[in-house]
This record gives C-alpha cells, sequence and structure tokens, in this order.
C-alpha cells in the first residue's frame, strides 16, 4: 500500500537480486492493498533473504507468500524435531521450513508450524523460525 507513487521495492537471496526493481502501484493510502506478484526460482540452501526499499516513498507490506508453482514441493515429514523451526527435520532452520510456515499462515489449532502454541500461525511464529535459522548445533 502506498500514500504516493515513487515505491519501488526489491527483494535479496544473499546478495543476489532476481527480480530487480518492482515498482509498486500507487493505491491512494497505507491501507489500500493491493495484490503485486512475480515469478521467482530460489536456489536451494540457507539463504540471507531481505527486503528493501528502493524507491524515493515509503509503503506498508502487508503480507507476502510463497507458493511452489514449478517444482514438487516437499511435504512435512513426521518426525520429532530438536530445533524449534527445523520443520523438515534437515538439521537445519531454512527456506523450505519457512514455506511451511507461510502456507499454513492464519488460524491453525495444532499445526506444526505453530511454533508458539498460540492456535495461529502468525508473525511470532516466523520471528521465532527466523531465531533460529541456519544449521542446527548439536
Amino acid at each position: 500500500a502506498t500514500n504516493q507513487g515513487g515505491a519501488t521495492m526489491g527483494l535479496t537471496f544473499d546478495g543476489n537480486d532476481p527480480l530487480g526493481n518492482i515498482v509498486l502501484p500507487f493505491t491512494g493510502g497505507y491501507q489500500n492493498w493491493v495484490t503485486v506478484s512475480r515469478p521467482l526460482t530460489v536456489s536451494p540452501g540457507v539463504q540471507v533473504m531481505r527486503f528493501e526499499n528502493r524507491g524515493t516513498s515509503e509503503f506498508n507490506l502487508n503480507w507476502f507468500d510463497f507458493s511452489c508453482d514449478t517444482f514438487d514441493c516437499q511435504k512435512k515429514p513426521e518426525c520429532p524435531c530438536l530445533t524449534i523451526g527445523d520443520l523438515d527435520c534437515d538439521g537445519q532452520v531454512g527456506f523450505s521450513d519457512a514455506l511451511f510456515v507461510l502456507n499454513d499462515w492464519g488460524s491453525c489449532s495444532g499445526c506444526d508450524t505453530d511454533l508458539n502454541g498460540d492456535s495461529a500461525v502468525e508473525f511470532n511464529d516466523m520471528l521465532l523460525l527466523l531465531s533460529n535459522w541456519g544449521i542446527c548445533s548439536e
């Protein structure tokens, strides 16, 4: 949502800029939302993802979503994980774990992705996941 023109953002993964500048349309206010979508291919593995304001105007980002359209998405295995956020039990908290959280976003009682146990998958669950990002300690 933008209150004036000139809003541009970027999304980088380990400093790589696969999408370039993403021009955000003028919406007439910070609570008037539109959906902007782009196809994206990301290399597997642990990466640092950053949202960047690249324009001259501020904007509100209400939500973001990653979906698996062009490859066979992993299913969550049923296994006990020792590190909070390692939802695929691969020994690290990474991009695929974040996708699981984003996929279950919203009211979700009893979901594996409800990391703080409040019957919803939301921002605080993502913060818990991000706080454990990387290779799990022994």
